[in-house]
């Protein structure tokens, strides 16, 4: 947002396929991390696994999605697109645990993500779901001035989060909630970068 000529704030909501690919392939195999800032309890799939894993098998599955989780995660946090991460083109380079599972639930993936009230259609109506004009407005005026020029960047998650992960200054991983769960954090957020 611009005022008068001068540079002000943005905030740019997206709810990005790759993320919550990830996430869908986790919840489907149920590798979820047991820590912050995941959850088990905030866990959705529509899909079940092709194949049961032993013990040993999850948890070999779970230390590569971890790590390609953190790999996307790195790549959005500097702004990036991720398209070559999470396409079927790029599963056949991945750990052979990890191709597999991507293979086997990227088409439930985007049929549940591209159907009429599937999970894109929920992230667009979330993506406008805060107001953070107005909390910024609110900052102005307790402040008495405008707010400094920022830009932050929110990904949201559909499913497999219990907090938002402040990856960087300028970028934050964020369930979609309700906007009241998150109105803390922003107000938090705007007065120590506003």
């Amino acid at each position: 947002m611009k005022q008068s000529n001068e540079p002000s704030w943005s905030v740019v909501t997206e709810g990005t396929e790759d993320l919550n690919f990830a996430i869908y392939v986790a919840c489907t195999y149920d590798l979820l991390p047991k820590s912050w800032p995941f959850s088990e309890s905030k866990r959705w799939t529509s899909t079940n696994p092709s194949v049961d894993l032993t013990r040993t098998e999850k948890s070999v599955l779970s230390t590569q999605w971890l790590e390609w989780w953190n790999q996307l995660v790195r790549v959005r946090s500097l702004d990036e697109h991720n398209a070559d991460l999470y396409r079927p083109t790029y599963f056949e380079s991945m750990d052979q645990e990890l191709g597999h599972a991507c293979r086997d639930t990227w088409q439930a993936f985007r049929e549940w993500w591209h159907m009429p009230a599937g999970g894109n259609i929920a992230m667009i109506h979330w993506e406008s779901a805060e107001n953070v004009g107005q909390y910024v407005k609110e900052f102005e005026q307790r402040m008495n001035r405008k707010a400094r020029p920022f830009r932050l960047r929110v990904d949201l998650v559909y499913t497999g989060l219990d907090d938002l992960i402040e990856v960087t200054d300028e970028y934050v991983i964020m369930p979609i909630r309700s906007p009241r769960e998150n109105q803390f954090w922003w107000t938090q957020k705007i007065n120590a970068i506003g």
